[in-house]
């Protein structure tokens, strides 16, 4: 199973949601999609009561899960219940999301911007959580909030559900011709393409990627990292690909893997 990736500040309960498409992970009330209308399958989702682990700070007050920087502080994470909730299946859920016309409405113009997007496949969520720093005098609490966005949470207020960690497949889009030759970007995409309506010879190419690693994703929040991005995550269909409007290919595979929390 991917590892959720740690959040730099946590956000409110409800902010991010499973099956939510993003530009960028950070403001979910920016430019996003989700589909009021679906209910994708869920696994069965991971309860911990009593739930408590020790994270650090670097030193602009974000969020990290290892001590790697000098100044990093360590803050004791507690909270009455962790629930850990993930799709059953990824790949299907995002094919059965990205059919819909609304969704391809919001794929087509990430494609016109060459935007990157990012897929929710789980979300890691905290009832009452406490955040206790090992020095009290630590100003890393108050330097968090200079950071967070409008959805960010307020860590001295200790009765607020939140979303701790997040896991992101990645998503691009680009318009072309149906004998348009793979390129090597491609390598650990399962793309499907989609005829675009009024353009007899372009289409829509959907590409649903690799799991965004927890390095990658401090990456994304202006955080060093020193790793390879290699891991992957699992490839597999549940849904019914006839129902699939407009689809004329499917090329591609993503192979399996394990990774863990680092």
């Amino acid at each position: 199973m991917a590892t959720a990736a740690l959040l730099p500040v946590p956000v409110a309960s409800g902010t991010i949601r499973i099956g939510q498409l993003l530009t960028d992970p950070l403001n979910a009330h920016g430019d996003s999609f989700i589909s009021e209308h679906d209910s994708l399958p869920l696994k069965a989702p991971v309860l911990q009561t009593d739930f408590s682990e020790t994270i650090y700070r670097d030193d602009g007050g974000r969020f990290i899960a290892k001590q790697s920087y000098p100044n990093a502080a360590a803050v004791m994470v507690q909270a009455d219940q962790m629930i850990h909730t993930t799709l059953r299946d990824p790949l299907s859920a995002f094919r059965y999301t990205s059919r819909r016309a609304s969704s391809q409405a919001y794929l087509h113009k990430a494609a016109l911007r060459r935007q990157p997007l990012f897929f929710v496949t789980g979300l890691q969520k905290l009832i009452n959580p406490r955040f206790t720093s090992s020095n009290p005098d630590d100003p890393a609490i108050e330097k968090s909030q200079s950071y967070r966005h409008e959805s960010g949470v307020d860590l001295k207020e200790q009765d607020n559900d939140v979303i701790y960690a997040v896991q992101l497949r990645k998503v691009f889009c680009r318009i072309g011709t149906p004998e348009e030759p793979q390129r090597p970007s491609d390598v650990g995409y399962v793309y499907k393409h989609y005829r675009l309506q009024g353009e007899e010879n372009l289409q829509l190419a959907v590409g649903f990627g690799q799991s965004v690693t927890p390095a990658e994703f401090r990456t994304l929040v202006s955080m060093s990292s020193d790793s390879d991005f290699t891991d992957e995550s699992a490839d597999s269909s549940e849904f019914d690909d006839d129902e699939d409007e407009g689809c004329m290919c499917c090329a591609s595979s993503i192979s399996n893997t394990q990774y863990r929390r680092y």
